[in-house]
C-alpha cells in the first residue's frame, strides 16, 4: 500500500511505499518517511507530513529542500 503526497495545486508529486519517498514522475527514491517526518537520503530532517502535504520542519511553508527533490534534472 502506498500513501501519496500532493502539491499546493492538488497534484500528486510523490508516493510513500515502505518508508521510501518516491518521486511520482520517475519513481526515483528521493527521501525517507518516518513517523510523519521526511528525511533526506543523508538523514537530515527536511519536512513534516500534514494532511498529505509537506510542510517545513520549522515554519509552515514548503521546504526548499523538498521542492528541489521534485524537480526534473
Amino acid at each position: 500500500m502506498s500513501d501519496f503526497i500532493y502539491d499546493e495545486r492538488g497534484e500528486c508529486v510523490a508516493r510513500i511505499k515502505d518508508g521510501a519517498v518516491l518521486r511520482e514522475f520517475d519513481g526515483q527514491k528521493i527521501a525517507e518517511a518516518r513517523d510523519g517526518e521526511l528525511y533526506s537520503l543523508d538523514g537530515k530532517l527536511i519536512g513534516r507530513l500534514q494532511n498529505a502535504h509537506v510542510v517545513h520542519a520549522v515554519a509552515s511553508a514548503i521546504p526548499e529542500q523538498w521542492t528541489s527533490l521534485l524537480e526534473r534534472n
